[in-house]
């Protein structure tokens, strides 16, 4: 099977989307599809005319018949082009975070994407999502998709090494995302700003160039509160660099606004690290349930008390470090998630051949 898959600038960005994109790709190849990659120039989901232009060419001249995989933040933005393709084509659209739904400060943004998608997502053979969550979040936006043709396909987790041994009491913080405003670093940081008397380190891993203003502001902060040297800013890691985060850590917070899944946080309980959340249970299923603490985002009151909680009741840590220790989250493997990925693409395969 030929598959062209379409994404945004570089396959290797270190976020979670060009991840799954990447992962779900050699997965394909390991099955024996040939998979063409096409990384389109441009600053989607905004892109120019030229980077419109290059998508229109590439898609035209594609084969009649010809499968193509489009990542959510060119497809959700091209609603024109997928709809003058997709009577030639099988055009399947790969929405890792509904555009619409992200919370831009324009909400006029907000509409303008809502019905460029909505086109889009309306044109595509198969919608592909992330979580069950992701699913009813377009069946509830009035994007008019049929619910047959969404599929819900989980990200993978490979075999990673456990944490081996928990201190006393968490001293050491990890905070695994880009540093942009979704993610809520701020509100992260004025929890812990009211927590100086406690001996904490706070390591965030993640990219500092999306959001360049957003990071100014966070260093910024950083400064007033005069904690340069308790807050450590790794930029984006990984392989060895970002496991070894992960098992140095005592505990892993991650205080995003908005997720539909939430990659870092399986990696996180992989790893066998206990989990305090702003993420609701519902997003992420795969996380356990003993070895995490949910809280409602923006309610930096509520982080401030479990953080305080976590790092002064030694009770109260351990019992969650051992839930953490004894479970494991339950996602599937990379290659379980590529497999259903393939089965998808074949399904539209005979049903098109079949027409």
């Amino acid at each position: 099977m030929r598959i062209n898959f379409i994404v945004p600038g570089d396959i290797n960005t270190l976020t979670g989307g060009y991840i799954y994109d990447k992962k779900i790709i050699n997965g394909l190849t390991a099955i024996g599809c040939e998979v063409i990659l096409h990384q389109l120039a441009g600053d989607f989901p905004c892109p120019d005319e030229k980077s419109i232009e290059e998508c229109r060419h590439l898609l035209r001249a594609l084969p009649v018949n010809g499968i193509v995989v489009i990542d959510g933040l060119v497809a959700g933005v091209i609603d024109g082009i997928i709809k003058e393709n997709c009577k030639r084509l099988r055009i399947i659209s790969l929405v890792h975070l509904p555009l619409s739904i992200t919370p831009w400060d324009e909400q006029k943004i907000n509409r303008k994407f809502f019905q460029s998608e909505r086109s889009s997502l309306r044109c595509s053979e198969a919608v592909v999502v992330s979580s069950e969550f992701s699913k009813t979040v377009l069946l509830q936006a009035e994007y008019d998709i049929e619910e047959e043709k969404i599929y819900v396909i989980e990200p993978g987790l490979d075999n990673i090494p456990r944490k081996k041994s928990y201190p006393e009491l968490p001293r050491r913080l990890l905070c695994a995302a880009n540093v942009i405003k979704r993610k809520g670093h701020l509100d992260l940081l004025e929890a812990l700003a009211q927590l100086k008397e406690i001996d904490w380190k706070l390591i965030c891993c993640g990219s500092l160039e999306q959001e360049i203003s957003y990071v100014q502001n966070f260093r910024g902060k950083i400064k007033d509160y005069d904690m340069e040297e308790r807050v450590i800013l790794k930029g984006a890691i990984s392989g060895k660099d970002l496991e070894s985060e992960f098992l140095n850590a005592d505990l892993f917070v991650f205080p995003s606004r908005f997720e539909t899944y939430g990659m870092a946080l399986t990696e996180a309980a992989g790893y066998g690290l206990p989990v305090v959340t702003s993420v609701d249970a519902a997003t992420n299923r795969a996380l356990p349930g003993s070895a995490t603490i949910f809280y409602q985002p923006d309610n930096n009151a509520e982080l401030r008390k479990t953080l305080f909680d976590l790092m002064t009741n030694a009770e109260n840590y351990l019992k969650l470090c051992m839930s953490a220790k004894r479970q494991t989250p339950a996602a599937p493997s990379w290659n379980q998630s590529a497999e259903k990925f393939y089965r998808m693409l074949n399904g539209i395969n005979k049903s098109k051949n079949e027409s």
